[in-house]
């Protein structure tokens, strides 16, 4: 691989460290990497703030400019927001940013980042609790294998870490719930995490909000012909008034 991808990829690793540390932002799932490649197939996936959203750009804008990588934000529902990192057109990573997180218990609901955030801050659940709870739910949801290489390294990564963090005297059931994983099983596993969690006292998301973001973006799109912002993003003298110039003459 070159040089410049694996940069890409050490840079958009330290971002992931940096937002870690600096916002309430947490990675939901250890990514499944078996070689450099795997990097540019999928996406890594955080819950965020809604709050804090504005800061998360604010970083990325600066960490971007002064590592010279270009980024495109797209956000294609209420949920979440994708943010891509490339140098060129041939490679890019993908970071996906949830405010909501998707469940299936009775009909499909969202737990609110915010309520997720706020136990763990509140120290009433742990971080690895949480991801772990919340990564049945997700294997459920989607109707993923979990005999498939990908899921079977998730859930022994989320293993690992749940029985080096586990708040046994808060969660005690935690552990219990998520051993012994498998196709046959795991619908009542989602159950038990919903109950769970829903005991922990996470909230979900209003349904009106979802709705009504939809009908704007509706809106944007086909009355008033909204575009989408492109930022040329670049260190002091590398010609960003340039490009820019030129490319608005271009579309006159």
């Amino acid at each position: 691989m070159e040089s410049k991808y694996i940069r890409l990829i050490q840079l958009t690793n330290e971002l992931a460290y940096i937002a870690e540390k600096k916002l309430d932002v947490i990675q939901l799932r250890p990514r499944f990497i078996q070689e450099p490649e795997d990097f540019f197939n999928g996406d890594t996936d955080f819950i965020i703030n809604r709050d804090d959203y504005k800061e998360f750009v604010e970083l990325v804008y600066e960490f971007a400019k002064n590592n010279g990588i270009n980024f495109k934000i797209d956000q294609r529902n209420y949920n979440k927001v994708l943010f891509y990192f490339f140098i060129d057109k041939e490679k890019k990573i993908v970071f996906e940013l949830w405010f909501n997180i998707s469940i299936s218990y009775s009909n499909k609901k969202n737990y609110t980042s915010e309520s997720i955030i706020e136990l763990i801050n509140e120290k009433k659940v742990t971080k690895e609790e949480i991801k772990a709870l919340l990564f049945i739910t997700h294997l459920y949801h989607r109707n993923k294998k979990t005999d498939s290489g990908e899921s079977k390294f998730r859930i022994s990564k989320l293993l690992e870490e749940l029985e080096q963090n586990v708040l046994k005297d808060k969660v005690k059931n935690v552990l219990k719930i998520y051993k012994d994983i498998n196709q046959e099983n795991l619908k009542d596993k989602n159950e038990l995490s919903i109950k769970t969690l829903n005991k922990l006292g996470l909230k979900y998301g209003s349904r009106f909000e979802q709705t009504r973001f939809n009908f704007y973006q509706k809106l944007r799109r086909n009355i008033f012909n909204y575009k989408k912002i492109i930022p040329i993003v670049g260190p002091d003298g590398s010609g960003k008034g340039t490009v820019s110039e030129n490319a608005l003459k271009g579309l006159k």
